[in-house]
């Protein structure tokens, strides 16, 4: 009886440091692709952030025009188009 459990739980143990070492083969030829994509998720989300501040500066610039009236429609089509 103590026998079959001895190797019973050697059977587990290169069972489960099979198991291991498969997961860990598998995990390195996914590396790149997972963070290839996280790194795509991350460019994603500046690029949403860099489009919301642009449209957030855009309206600010808008009601600096109506609140200031020409000087500030010279400034905004003058000036800050001007390489």
């Amino acid at each position: 009886y103590q026998q079959r459990i001895v190797k019973a739980r050697a059977e587990l143990e290169a069972a489960l440091e099979t198991a291991r070492t498969g997961r860990r083969e598998l995990w390195q030829e996914l590396k790149p692709e997972f963070f290839s994509m996280m790194n795509g998720r991350k460019e994603a989300a500046l690029r949403r952030a860099r489009q919301r501040w642009q449209g957030d500066a855009l309206e600010l610039l808008r009601e600096l025009v109506l609140a200031k009236g020409k000087a500030a429609a010279r400034f905004v089509t003058e000036d800050l188009t001007a390489e």
